[in-house]
This record gives structure tokens, C-alpha cells and sequence, in this order.
């Protein structure tokens, strides 16, 4: 017979706080969600004015450059094309390259009491996040907050990328998961909007405290009032 293990015991004590709000697993973002992430953080000291970071963030470092990397292809290798394109910018494209982790500076406040309250009442947490196999292993190096969750799909590791159905419904069925019983935090709007479609109920995440309190008020999840994170209630994240 197979003992059973924490996740088990867990899920089946707050069996109970599941039913009643009839949430099976919060699902989260991570990029400015669970952890910060600006390009301004790294590439700010390469450029004199917010105007230029932003003329080489829509001309050079592209979001659909940053999207290859997060369907998979190699940061070096998306970083080596740049440079042939654009020699003249290869210090920062270096940078990108090399000090990549440097995008990511900090959590998000509250975040983490949020996902160990979540936890502590039953609840199964898992995340679905744009983000590379390569430099998420740098992050989690750095942030060990996300060997808290029961389990993440990353779009590097299947080939698919938020706001794309494919990589929710992949998400639902490895965990044989009812959409409208979960519910789903990101910060982007097609993103919750792609999920709401689907039919998970979702909240366009500002701040841990502004989603603690829709999780409360809004879908009912009992026992985020008392444990870890009530500060957050009355202000900013």
C-alpha cells in the first residue's frame, strides 16, 4: 500500500474548503505575479532616456523576439541573430544574454503568503507561465518559491504560448481539472481574457492584496482572512 504523501493529506483535509467554494486549484502567472519582471530593470543603464529603452525594446528586443525564447528557442541563439541585425547594439544584447536574471529583481509583495495560504487551506496551487525552460531554471535557482507549487506548465517546455486555448486545456487535463473549478490569476488581459473563455473563472492581477480579496469576496475561498497576508488587505501590495 502507498503511504500517502503531504500533497495528498493536504488536499484531502481541505477537501471540505474546496467543495464549499468549489475551487479544485488557483492557478498563477509568474512574470509579475509571483516575481517581477522588467526589461527597464537591466537595460536602463545602457541608455540615457526611458524613450530610447523603449524605441529598443519595439525595434530590437522585440516582444516576438522574446516570445522565441519563451516557445523554446536558445537566448543565445535569438541573441546571436540580434546582433548580426543590429552590431550596434550588442552591449546590451550581450547583457540580455548574460545577466538575463538581472529582468527578474525582486517578488511581487504578498504573493507568497498569498500561494502559503492556499496551500494551508487545501487548495491545489499550480502555474502556467510564457517563460523558457533555460531561464526559468535561473529563476527558480534564485527564487525557491516556485517549489511551493504542486506543479507549473511553462510555454518553453510544451511549445505553446499563452493566450493560446491549447496551453490552458493542457494544463486542465494533465490534472484532470474541470475548468469552472479553478480559478486563474495573470497580469495580462488577453491572458485572462483567453482563460475566461475557457470558462476559469479569472482576475486581472494588480496587486497579491487586490487578488486575495476577489479569491475572498468574489469566488469565496475560506481562510485567507486569518493566516498570512491579512495586511495586505487594506493597502498596496
Amino acid at each position: 500500500m502507498t503511504q500517502p504523501t503531504s500533497t495528498d493529506t493536504r488536499l484531502s483535509t481541505g477537501l471540505d474548503a474546496r467543495l464549499g467554494t468549489g475551487v479544485d486549484a488557483v492557478i498563477f502567472d509568474f512574470g509579475n505575479v509571483v516575481v517581477q519582471w522588467s526589461m527597464r530593470a537591466l537595460f536602463s543603464e545602457f541608455f540615457h532616456t526611458d524613450a530610447a529603452v523603449d524605441e529598443f525594446l519595439s525595434t530590437v528586443l522585440t516582444p516576438a523576439e522574446n516570445l522565441r525564447c519563451d516557445l523554446g528557442t536558445p537566448l543565445a541563439d535569438v541573441v546571436g541573430e540580434l546582433v548580426d541585425q543590429h552590431p550596434h547594439h550588442k552591449e546590451p544584447l550581450f547583457a540580455w544574454r548574460d545577466r538575463w536574471i538581472e529582468t527578474i529583481p525582486a517578488m511581487i509583495d504578498g504573493t507568497e503568503a498569498l500561494i502559503d495560504d492556499l496551500l494551508a487551506t487545501g487548495h491545489r496551487v499550480l502555474g502556467l507561465s510564457n517563460f523558457s525552460t533555460e531561464t526559468f531554471a535561473l529563476t527558480l535557482e534564485r527564487y525557491p518559491v516556485f517549489h511551493k507549487f504542486d506543479d507549473y506548465v511553462l510555454s518553453g517546455a510544451v511549445g505553446m504560448a499563452k493566450p493560446d486555448p491549447r496551453i490552458y486545456e493542457l494544463l486542465l487535463e494533465r490534472h484532470e481539472l474541470e475548468a469552472h473549478r479553478c480559478v486563474f490569476l495573470d497580469d495580462s488581459l488577453a491572458n485572462v481574457g483567453a482563460a475566461t473563455a475557457l470558462g476559469i473563472r479569472s482576475h486581472h492581477f494588480t496587486t497579491a492584496a487586490t487578488a486575495r480579496r476577489w479569491l475572498i469576496d468574489d469566488i469565496g475561498v475560506v481562510g485567507l482572512g486569518g493566516l498570512g497576508g491579512l495586511g495586505g488587505l487594506g493597502g498596496a501590495a
